[in-house]
């Protein structure tokens, strides 16, 4: 009796770290648009200096939190992630989707599940008001719902003028390869 269970507490053992072992995280790997009104400029978390008027570096949201952000001052913008992976990112048990951040207001956060045109957005929820205008960021986390193989997230602020200004350090899910 006792080998029996030593047994089915092995198997039950292994079976859980075969459903774990491919719940990895995949961090947005490129942009596929951002606003043509106000496009994300960049913020260096430690650096005495503002970032350049206008300049675009959407590129500081992806990959592992960096201390490089992406984001809007007083105006308004959006940007579109990619996660262009083999089944997109998957919806698991709790947080499906993981955005580090900081700033003032509330952008929403989009996702579709279109991998070439994204067209048919899904509201997951609104970026906190961190009350910071500047770092470090916070991490929070979203849920997909029912929704399953999601290739692009959309971050939209709408708000503006003092004190609106919301940066984006980066967004990262659930491998949806790994999920039955």
């Amino acid at each position: 009796m006792k080998k029996a269970i030593f047994v089915f507490l092995l198997i039950l053992l292994m079976l859980r770290g075969a459903v774990l072992a491919g719940d990895t995280f995949i961090y947005a790997d490129g942009y596929s648009r951002t606003s043509d009104g106000q496009p994300p400029r960049h913020w260096i978390i430690g650096e005495t200096k503002s970032p350049a008027p206008g300049e675009s570096r959407p590129e500081y949201a992806l990959g592992a939190p960096d201390g490089r952000l992406a984001g809007w001052g007083p105006g308004r913008g959006s940007i579109i992630l990619d996660f262009l992976c083999k089944n997109g990112l998957g919806n698991v048990e709790g947080h499906d989707l993981f955005i580090w951040h900081f700033g003032g207001k509330s952008p929403k956060v989009f996702v579709t599940t279109d991998r070439e045109k994204p067209i048919n957005w899904h509201l997951v929820g609104s970026l906190s008001n961190t009350g910071k205008s500047h770092g470090p960021a916070v991490k929070e986390g979203f849920d997909f719902g029912k929704l399953k193989g999601v290739f692009h997230v959309k971050i939209e602020k709408t708000s503006f003028g003092f004190g609106t200004g919301h940066f984006v350090d980066a967004v990262c899910g659930m491998n949806g390869s790994s999920i039955p």
